[in-house]
């Protein structure tokens, strides 16, 4: 298997640049070498200061986060993090090598981090990186048809990893919602969903608002990126000087060198570009092209480029997924010429460039020719025509034909076709159709619609390779279709139902929608069917076939939500799961309807974190009261509250509880310098049960989603009714610590979410303070 892999992969001839054939090992090698040489070595374009917009900026609390010094735990997160099986760099080490031998290298990896922290400097063997390229189409047969790959040195890997897990935490306050790339809780189909809904909005329109999609295609993104680019977007978002130079060491002190069929061609440095493969690339590209949504942005607010707007609301005006962009605006003069100077500006700034060739403009049906042609031509863009690809998934203003899924199906035959001629065995086969082929038509089930016979046709494919002994040969199928997808234990083969499989996909959308999540498509929904009522599941008329789907999916799963009950303030008595299986407003004998309306919130039968028996019992039936009265609040929502009233019977006994534990004490500075000491018990004990006895180990990013989930919680405590703060002068007496225990005294003053906090000369530097604990104690 190896061999024949390494025998498709060989490169047999190149065409060179001036179309000669290059068939030699050498020659080809030196064809690739000088490509990338030529083309990571050209000089950027000269860029305007006062072109560039204004960026958001980086929270003081970030700030210290991504320059804190490197601990062993931290690296040891980090490499257990990597996968296993990669590929090595220059010097032959795996992952799998740092973590089997980490005790014995920990020391010396540890002293090259902290070196690295105070100077910037990456030794020179780390920074040598190989460059292979695997083709991007069928029959390639230029240099260019091939895409980069950097094989980073295994150190220097784990470094930017490093870097990366400490920069994404801080991304999704820089990074906005149209950016759905590399940020933690946004998704790739948010932009598929957003787009079809756009799609259908625009064949909506009537033809005096003729609105077009552009779907835009970047030429070598990563290539073309400037370093000046990069360093001053960090700059202008303010990341610490110190973060910066890290950032510019790792970009532009590599050495690269090619290999071609097992061969390496001498080393050559760059001038700009970053490369794939390398954990920093990613994070750092969606940072610069936040360039081009600001520019965007600055020129609809200046009314220089009209958005589509969705029910005269909520304004779409462009979509990104990395360096994959579909604008949406108004096909009038202005917007085009805004169009044209937004990414003329963006090019110059970044070096970015658009590649008009691959690009297309979408219109409405009603357009005339003469007007589409006048567009494309101002554009330079040519016309493309519905359906279309956008990230995977067929695009269509209305409901789309079989035939749309036809990629699909070659898709699963194509891999069919690479494994009929080896002999698997049946319990092989089960392996491949249960981890690679149910695998296939996942990321299409997820967002768009499958006839029955779609899936029937799916179900066909894989049973008839799970049951034929050759591709001649059609076999006997022993078992039904259906018995093989049950699960083992009562029968079956464990391979996956396509129609189960369909709907547990659609209800994401569904959970997403009901819990309010923060993403455009949810935005985009509750703007344009503001009166849909899922409750009684009736679609709207002249909705998408999007939409539709949707509510289908809701109708399967709707059964099965429960509304959680925290303050009740936003749960409301009649249409929501909270008591019941089904909602409130379904059963009207149980409830009076003279005092139980629409938009009653269940808030008002608490009073005080308990249930107001006298509201409950005049308003439901007495069966239906006492199971109400069954259900409590979460316990943590409990504690927040008390915590936001200042309801907590312990002050002092419990600053002396977390000062007893060195362990909690980064965490306790945390959550008192955002004035929340008080509410801090019941989390800090959950964290030490949870390490104590689970042995479960936070990393700091985990860490820190937990204390900013805890914190919208209690912020939430902030607006009740009520909610008096009583202020007053608590004095303090020093004490001396006890022995082995390091006491750190502060001056601290809460008020909200503001602090000031002033430390003496002795104090200033808190991780010295550690580490001098460290040494003292003898803890690690």
């Amino acid at each position: 298997m190896v061999t024949s892999r390494r025998r498709i992969n060989h490169i047999s001839s190149i065409t060179s640049e001036n179309g000669s054939i290059l068939s030699n090992d050498k020659e080809i090698l030196s064809e690739f070498s000088h490509f990338y040489q030529n083309l990571w070595t050209n000089p950027s374009n000269p860029f305007t200061i006062q072109l560039w917009p204004q960026f958001p900026s980086v929270t003081d609390s970030f700030k210290n986060s991504l320059i804190a010094p490197f601990f062993k735990t931290e690296i040891w997160n980090t490499i257990n993090s990597m996968a296993n099986g990669k590929s090595h760099g220059i010097d032959d080490f795996t992952v799998e090598f740092y973590k089997s031998y980490w005790e014995i290298i920990s020391d010396d990896l540890l002293n090259y981090f902290h070196h690295f922290h105070c100077t910037g400097f990456i030794p020179f063997e780390w920074n040598k990186i190989i460059i292979t390229s695997i083709p991007k189409c069928q029959n390639p047969n230029r240099v260019k048809d091939f895409r980069p790959i950097a094989l980073c040195n295994m150190s220097y890997r784990i470094l930017t990893k490093l870097l990366a897990n400490r920069l994404k935490v801080c991304l999704p306050t820089l990074i906005f919602k149209e950016q759905s790339a590399f940020i933690k809780g946004r998704s790739i189909h948010n932009n598929i969903l957003v787009t079809q809904e756009m799609a259908h909005s625009i064949f909506s329109f009537k033809s005096k608002k003729s609105y077009i999609i552009v779907k835009l295609d970047l030429e070598k993104t990563y290539d073309f990126l400037s370093w000046d680019a990069i360093l001053l977007v960090l700059e202008f978002c303010q990341f610490p000087p110190l973060f910066i130079s890290w950032i510019k060491a790792c970009i532009s002190t590599i050495s690269f060198a090619c290999m071609m069929n097992g061969n390496i061609f001498g080393f050559f440095q760059s001038s700009k570009g970053i490369r794939q493969g390398d954990p920093l690339s990613p994070f750092l590209y969606i940072i610069v092209a936040q360039t081009l949504t600001l520019l965007i942005n600055k020129a609809v607010n200046d009314n220089l480029f009209t958005p589509l707007r969705i029910n005269n609301t909520l304004a779409i005006s462009h979509l990104m997924f990395a360096d994959d962009i579909l604008l949406a605006f108004k096909a009038d003069d202005t917007s085009i010429n805004s169009f044209k100077t937004i990414f003329g500006h963006y090019a110059q700034l970044t070096g970015q460039k658009v590649n008009f060739q691959k690009s297309a403009v979408f219109f409405p049906k009603y357009t005339p020719p003469t007007i589409k042609n006048n567009i494309c031509t101002k554009l330079g863009i040519h016309e493309g025509s519905f359906p279309f690809k956008y990230l995977g998934a067929v695009i269509s203003p209305r409901m789309p034909q079989e035939h749309a899924h036809d990629f699909l199906f070659d898709q699963l035959n194509s891999e069919l076709d690479s494994w009929q001629t080896k002999y698997l065995s049946q319990a092989g086969r089960v392996t491949l159709i249960k981890y690679v082929l149910t695998s296939v038509p996942i990321h299409s089930m997820s967002i768009s619609w499958f006839s029955q016979a779609s899936m029937t046709k799916i179900n066909s494919i894989i049973s008839n390779f799970l049951w034929q002994d050759s591709p001649d040969k059609k076999g006997i199928h022993l078992i039904s279709w259906s018995n093989t997808t049950l699960p083992k234990d009562v029968g079956g083969l464990g391979i996956k139902n396509i129609q189960l499989q369909s709907i547990s996909l659609q209800a994401r959308r569904v959970e997403a929608y009901l819990n309010n999540h923060e993403s455009l498509w949810v935005d985009l929904v509750k703007t344009k069917y503001p009166l849909v009522n899922f409750i009684h599941l009736s679609p709207p008329n002249q909705c998408s076939w999007s939409l539709r789907l949707f509510i289908e999916a809701f109708e399967h799963l709707h059964g099965g939500f429960r509304k959680i009950i925290n303050f009740g303030k936003n749960s409301l008595v009649l249409s929501n799961n909270w008591c019941l299986d089904i909602p409130l407003c379904l059963k009207p004998a149980l409830f009076d309807n003279n005092m139980v309306t629409e938009h009653t919130s269940v808030a008002c039968l608490i009073n005080n974190q308990r249930w107001n028996h006298n509201v409950g019992l005049a308003m439901f039936d007495n069966k239906l009261w006492e199971q109400i009265i069954l259900l409590s609040c979460p316990k943590i929502p409990v504690m927040i509250l008390r915590c936001g009233l200042t309801a907590l019977g312990v002050k002092l006994p419990l600053l002396r509880l977390i000062h007893s534990s060195l362990n909690l004490l980064l965490i306790y500075l945390i959550l008192l310098s955002i004035g929340i000491l008080f509410g801090s018990w019941q989390f800090l004990k959950k964290l030490r049960n949870e390490k104590l006895h689970q042995a479960r180990q936070l990393s700091p990013d985990s860490l820190m989603r937990r204390i900013i989930a805890f914190l919208k919680a209690y912020d939430h405590t902030q607006g009740l009714e009520g909610n008096k703060r009583n202020k007053a002068l608590i004095l303090c007496r020093w004490n001396a610590p006890p022995p082995n225990v390091v006491k750190i005294n502060c001056d601290a003053s809460v008020d909200g979410f503001v602090l000031t906090r002033k430390f003496s000369t002795e104090e200033k530097d808190f991780f010295s303070l550690l580490k001098i604990a460290k040494l003292t104690l003898g803890r690690q």
